[in-house]
């Protein structure tokens, strides 16, 4: 997903509390703005981005050295997104976390429940009512669904009112396990535990709240990648072929270095010449040529009148 695209898709489905919200139009403003961040998870972000962003200007900064072959380059970019490219992945995948964790707990929080009940259970007694319970409610969809007759029969509708009589019925034990019991049977019969709750007179405000809140964290996850961050990949094509052909990425080829003994030239130039070597004199232009020969020309016929004389 691109940054400068990553706008905040606003809730349209049944069930989503519609909040009158600035819409967060890039991916900056949803990482500092945006207000179902926890300050530990927003810090996490920018740092994150913080060091992508400083791995790329050290990146920059080896690719725009005039003084470093393309082999160089090569190898000082290579070393960077192997040191650090692994470090920023490391990050990104605690932010990762950090959200889903958040998308998690968000999403049960929009689950109303009876009063003093809880959504999980450890306690042996409650684990084998809520199963007895789950096998009642899908045999009973079951049956139903194979009597014939003209209306057909909605398994939906059967939970959906299930779970209103758990919150306005009953209580205690029988209304967690019967709670419980109805979004098992749901995933046991492939039915969207959404589908249920979003239903009139199970959930109130508050957990609408929860359900955007745990809808936005979900979206933000997606948004990061864990995968170590790359050169981009027409600047990483045109490195690989400068170096293939020796050259210096549309740069001037750099000076080399003297260090002792025998001096070796650098890619895409001449050897260096033999410091003992004579220096070759320029060849003359063509005007000097014809000049010198006018010259010896005249010279040659001064000396021949000297001699008539």
């Amino acid at each position: 997903m691109e940054r400068s695209e990553a706008i905040e898709q606003q809730p349209q489905d049944a069930g989503f509390l519609q909040l009158d919200q600035p819409v967060l139009r890039t991916y900056e403003d949803i990482r500092d703005k945006s207000d179902v961040l926890s300050p530990t998870t927003r810090s996490l972000w920018q740092d994150a981005d913080r060091a992508e962003r400083q791995m790329r200007e050290a990146m920059d900064r080896v690719l725009n050295d005039e003084d470093l072959t393309a082999e160089a380059k090569k190898r000082r970019v290579d070393e960077i997104q192997e040191r650090r490219g692994a470090e920023i992945a490391a990050k990104r995948g605690e932010l990762r976390e950090s959200l889903l964790k958040a998308a998690s707990s968000a999403d049960r929080a929009s689950v109303p429940v009876p009063t003093g009940q809880s959504l999980i259970v450890n306690d042996t007694n409650s684990l084998l009512l809520d199963e007895l319970q789950t096998q009642r409610l899908v045999r009973t969809i079951e049956r139903r669904q194979d009597k014939p007759g003209p209306f057909r029969y909605s398994p939906l509708e059967h939970l959906q009112s299930e779970y209103r009589r758990a919150l306005n019925e009953l209580e205690g034990t029988e209304a967690g396990s019967l709670a419980r019991a109805v979004l098992r049977a749901a995933d046991e019969l492939g039915i969207d535990r959404g589908s249920i709750l979003s239903a009139a007179g199970i959930r109130q405000e508050r957990h609408l709240v929860q359900v955007d809140r745990a809808r936005r964290l979900t979206y933000f996850s997606d948004m990061i990648s864990t995968k170590p961050p790359k050169l981009n990949q027409r600047v990483q094509d045109r490195l690989d072929k400068a170096v293939r052909r020796g050259g210096d990425v549309g740069r001037r080829s750099p000076r080399p270095l003297i260090l002792g003994g025998e001096q070796i030239s650098a890619p895409g130039e001449s050897p260096p010449r033999d410091a003992e070597a004579p220096e070759s004199k320029p060849k003359p232009g063509r005007r000097k040529q014809q000049r010198d020969k006018r010259v010896k020309e005249r010279v040659k016929q001064m000396k021949q009148q000297q001699e008539k004389k």
